[in-house]
């Protein structure tokens, strides 16, 4: 893409002007894989990159994937490279900064990060850089089973939610296969509050009015809602009581296709987002297998509208009407 690959795959950047017009191209790699998975801009146009590598692209590998950053500056000059992990599998699926510029990261690992000991299996990760690329801390959560944050977002006083899956019994005994985990920390990692219930999540964010709207899937029953058939879409939106208080989810399953696309194979609600006005937008792929060697992959963006009476909510899709929910 900008010049030859350096290994089996390289990571590149590239920033576009508000017309597609193309202002900077970056590719980077070292022998090995290395893939950029996540990106931020700070406040000043600066640009974090990372994902994870094989190699040794910013220093010398730990194990056996390590996790990389890399800063641009807003025209594309490199600012600094850091390269970090265990003697295991280490990688990070969220980046968020906070209202100064500080790095979160969220991830997994199944080694032991500096300073921590690992449960068992993959645990879940929170790590903090300044902005200029500072190590603040680096924290560590599970239990001997599979444990991962896949998703998180900071509020307006700096403190970070983070959401994942366990296999174990993070802070109750595990509802069967795979739980919803989330937590939320104050920006020293300091937990305010753990939370665990069935099912698995991919997607956290934050509503206008500070309410916590998470989405994954279920192939369960959650209080209130009936599965309808395999795996099904699962939103919750919670809001706290008090800055430190647990909240309390209120679970709703949302039919994943019309009826007359079933039967579905599998379904999975991959990202959310809050616009201003209130909608929570749940962004979907679902995959059919038909008779011939094909999966047909189709994505329906979901508008789910809360309106002022919480009673009288309802699922769109692309303005059809679909059905109704609690």
């Amino acid at each position: 893409m900008y010049g030859a690959v350096q290994g089996s795959s390289d990571a590149f950047l590239r920033k576009f002007d508000s017309n597609g017009n193309l202002l900077f191209s970056k590719q980077f790699g070292v022998g090995g894989m290395n893939s950029g998975d996540w990106i931020a801009v700070d406040s000043s146009g600066s640009i974090f990159i990372g994902g994870t590598t094989t190699s040794s692209l910013a220093g010398n590998n730990m194990g056996l994937e390590d996790v990389f950053m890399r800063k641009y500056d807003n025209i594309g000059t490199e600012i600094f490279s850091i390269q970090f992990g265990t003697n295991g599998t280490d990688n990070v699926q969220s980046c968020r900064l906070d209202s100064v510029g500080n790095v979160y990261l969220t991830g997994s690992t199944n080694g032991s990060l500096p300073g921590n000991s690992n449960s068992g299996d993959f645990d879940a990760m929170l790590i903090k850089f300044t902005n200029a690329g500072s190590l603040v801390f680096m924290k560590q959560l599970g239990t001997p089973a599979f444990d991962e944050f896949s998703a998180s977002i900071i509020n307006s006083r700096d403190e970070i939610f983070a959401v994942g899956s366990t296999m174990g019994s993070y802070t109750i005994q595990n509802a069967g296969g795979t739980d919803i985990i989330t937590n939320k920390f104050d920006s020293n990692g300091t937990v305010l509050w753990s939370q665990q219930y069935g099912s698995s999540a991919s997607s956290i964010d934050i509503s206008y009015d500070g309410a916590l709207i998470v989405c994954g899937t279920t192939s369960g029953n959650f209080p209130g809602s009936v599965n309808r058939g395999s795996f099904d879409t699962l939103l919750l939106i919670s809001k706290e009581v008090s800055p430190t208080a647990t909240p309390t989810a209120l679970p709703t399953i949302i039919p994943t296709a019309p009826p007359t696309l079933q039967p579905t194979k599998y379904k999975n609600a991959r990202h959310s987002h809050e616009p201003l006005d209130g909608s929570a937008v749940v962004a979907l792929y679902v995959c059919f297998l038909g008779l011939l060697p094909l999966f047909i992959i189709i994505i329906f963006i979901y508008s789910v509208v809360k309106n002022s009476n919480p009673s009288d909510k309802f699922v769109k899709i692309f303005g059809l009407t679909i059905s109704k929910w609690l």
